[in-house]
């Protein structure tokens, strides 16, 4: 079984917004599953009531239909930003292919 660790959200990095969505939006279900763990066993109340609104409350609900919607639409969108932008930092980028891949780019956006 191929386990995802969950990982910080880097200000810097573009591509840490992938990496930070990527455990939410493929295993979801075991995120939800640990955090029901911790409010049970938390002796902290803050915590308690932190972890069951993330889990329970109709605003963030993780497992709720319109989350993972939403997080399979803003992962998809992700992906497809991110192979433009590291294929745009090559060195040797040239500028027909770089308006190229940004001309595919906006065709998958609005498409999708």
């Amino acid at each position: 079984m191929n386990c995802i660790t969950l990982k910080l959200l880097s200000q810097t990095r573009w591509k840490s917004r992938i990496d930070s969505l990527k455990p939410i939006r493929y295993q979801a279900s075991k995120i939800r599953d640990a955090l029901f763990y911790l409010a049970e066993y938390s002796d902290n109340p803050r915590h308690r009531s932190d972890v069951e609104s993330l889990a329970e409350s109709e605003t963030h609900r993780i497992g709720g239909f319109e989350f993972l919607f939403g997080m399979v639409i803003w992962y998809d969108l992700l992906a497809a930003v991110n192979i433009v932008s590291k294929s745009l930092q090559f060195e040797d980028m040239d500028l027909e292919v770089a308006i190229f891949q940004l001309g595919g780019l906006v065709t998958y956006l609005k498409n999708y």
